[in-house]
């Protein structure tokens, strides 16, 4: 199991679970939050490698977010996802350092590869830079592939 953990921020439970549990096959460590607010209120917000964020939820929408972990100075690298794909908030998005903007449905080797962007754009040298209650933690590399769950093998898409 990887020590490097990611946040799955989504509102609708069927999409946080199903996506946990693709992470999980593949050995990434995970745990998942209904919004914004609870991540930013939860310990597991210090030891983030990467978040996955669902882009319209209650509250504190995804974009806004990203603009307060920016605010913080802290680097976490953000896939977006979203049933209601958008040019401007795709734009924004990326603008902001967002590693991937995937519009649902997407195949699970899709968001598999945005993760892994994303943790080998989540570097040591982040960590100093990233006020200590938003701290990524930076430890060992995810397991191969050989072992993914035969159910998401046979799944084309995820969502």
């Amino acid at each position: 199991m990887s020590d490097r953990l990611i946040l799955v921020v989504d509102d609708d439970e069927p999409v946080r679970s199903a996506t946990v549990d693709l992470l999980t096959s593949f050995g990434f460590s995970c745990e998942a939050f209904i919004s914004a607010e609870a991540y930013l209120q939860s310990d597991a917000a210090n030891q983030t490698s990467c978040l996955i964020l669902n882009v319209r939820m209650p509250g504190l929408s995804a974009l806004e977010l990203q603009r307060v972990l920016a605010d913080q100075g802290c680097p976490v690298p953000i896939i977006f996802i979203t049933v209601f794909p958008n040019g401007r908030v795709r734009r924004q998005a990326i603008k902001g350092g967002a590693i991937c903007y995937l519009p649902k449905p997407y195949r699970a080797e899709e968001l598999l590869d945005c993760v892994r962007l994303a943790l080998e754009r989540s570097r040591p040298k982040d960590i100093d830079s990233c006020p200590a209650s938003h701290r990524l933690t930076q430890k060992s590399e995810v397991r191969d592939d050989e072992r993914i769950s035969r159910r998401f093998k046979e799944s084309a898409t995820l969502f």
